[in-house]
C-alpha cells in the first residue's frame, strides 16, 4: 500500500539507501516504490541530503525532469529498500 509523503520516512529512505549523490536514482526508486510520487518538497529535502546542488532557475528545470522521471527505462540492478 502506497503512504502519503512523510518527512520522517523520506529521511528514513534517504539514510537506509546512502545519501550521497551516486545514489540518486536508488532514492528515487526507493521513494516510488513507498510514496508513488516524488513532489517538490521531497527533491527539495533529497537534494539537500546528498549535496546535490537546488532547483533555484525559475522555470525549475531539476524538478520537471525529475516528475517524467521513469523507473522503467532504468537499466540494471536496483535494490528494494
Amino acid at each position: 500500500m502506497k503512504k502519503k509523503y512523510n518527512e520522517k520516512t523520506a529521511i528514513d529512505i534517504i539514510d537506509k539507501v546512502g545519501a550521497r549523490p551516486e545514489m540518486l536514482v536508488q532514492i528515487l526508486h526507493a521513494f516510488i516504490k513507498k510514496f508513488s510520487y516524488i513532489d517538490e518538497q521531497a527533491i527539495r529535502l533529497i537534494a539537500k541530503k546528498i549535496n546535490f546542488p537546488q532547483p533555484t532557475n525559475k522555470e525549475r528545470i531539476l524538478i520537471k525532469s525529475l516528475n517524467n522521471f521513469n523507473i522503467n527505462e532504468v537499466k540494471g540492478t536496483v535494490n528494494s529498500y
